[in-house]
């Protein structure tokens, strides 16, 4: 059979973004979705700490794939094995169209019906997939199950990312499902609000530590934009300021390049406050940029990264509660 690589984190979905910009201004063919998005995150951090990783990205693609969404990946150097293409189907596509209070609306370009969300999100192939870390996005209201038992059964660490608000408040019982099913949830605050239920008076720590105590989320990681963000975990609870003093150019894609960071810290083994300080400080280079950043950034920022990365840990509390 073919020869399996563990990878240390292996990222799901590709999709390619058309921006617009609340000025008109537009930005095409831009490589998006989670798995770049989580892969810039994660170079990031094995940059600026001096680690060697191996990461994978999860997804199917039409023959239609820019060839600069392709140079990027591998650039970054993206193990592709886990890329299929199908034959019948484009790349998932769509305009971002956003608006000066950071609102982002995606509308699909592509079909979006179930042959889609399977390029977005391909079955577990557990004879050829090995990983120590698995984050994908995810629709709570609708977890790819399948994806997240066979990432489990395989050994990796699963770690999801939610990318829209529930329509409502989730069952005690949908939300003990999920917890049993992960090892880190991290939604935005607003997200984090709308499957509990919670009104805006709700703030993040408050939102990561229920999370953690009443629906079972061993690693609750709830991030709150210029705010900060805060994890909650089973020693206690560690709360970050966001990196000052950054341009503020595109918010797309900072959650995921903050998990990267942060799950690639944790598989790493560093304390729960290093890891959210590093999830702060990649999350900073992906909100100075539309779009993921060039492929050589990572490497050409590592010292900005190192020295945000000091000024964020320094402020980072980290509390037994």
């Amino acid at each position: 059979g073919k020869q399996r690589t563990c990878w240390d984190l292996l990222a799901y979905s590709i999709i390619v973004d058309d921006i617009v910009r609340h000025d008109g201004t537009t930005f095409m063919e831009r490589l998006g979705g989670g798995g770049p998005q989580t892969i810039f995150g994660a170079r990031v951090f094995a940059h600026a700490a001096d680690k060697q990783t191996n990461v994978a990205l999860c997804a199917r693609v039409g023959n239609d794939l820019p060839d600069a969404c392709l140079s990027w990946l591998r650039e970054m150097g993206v193990d592709l094995a886990a890329i299929a293409y199908d034959e019948h189907l484009p790349t998932p596509r769509a305009w971002q169209v956003c608006e000066c209070d950071g609102k982002r609306t995606q509308v699909w370009r592509t079909q979006h019906g179930d042959g889609q969300i399977a390029m977005l999100r391909p079955a577990w192939c557990a004879e050829t997939m090995a990983a120590h870390v698995v984050h994908l996005g995810i629709d709570v209201e609708h977890p790819p199950w399948d994806v997240l038992a066979g990432a489990r059964e395989a050994g990796a660490l699963v770690s999801v990312e939610t990318f829209k608000p529930t329509s409502g408040p989730l069952t005690s019982q949908a939300l003990a499902k999920l917890s049993s099913a992960v090892d880190v949830l991290s939604p935005n605050l607003v997200e984090a609000r709308a499957m509990m239920g919670d009104d805006e008076t709700v703030n993040a720590k408050s939102a990561a530590v229920r999370l953690r105590d009443e629906h079972g989320f061993e690693n609750a990681l709830v991030r709150a934009g210029e705010l900060g963000a805060v994890y909650a975990h089973r020693g206690g609870v560690c709360v970050a300021p966001a990196v000052g003093n950054v341009d503020v150019v595109d918010e797309t894609g900072c959650g995921n390049a903050c998990c990267g960071a942060f799950v690639s810290a944790m598989h790493d083994r560093q304390s729960p406050a290093d890891c959210l300080a590093w999830g702060m400080t990649a999350a900073s280079f992906m909100l100075e940029h539309v779009g993921v950043p060039e492929a050589t950034l990572p490497k050409t920022v590592e010292l900005e990264a190192r020295a945000r990365y000091h000024v964020v840990r320094e402020r980072t509390l980290d509390k037994v509660m």
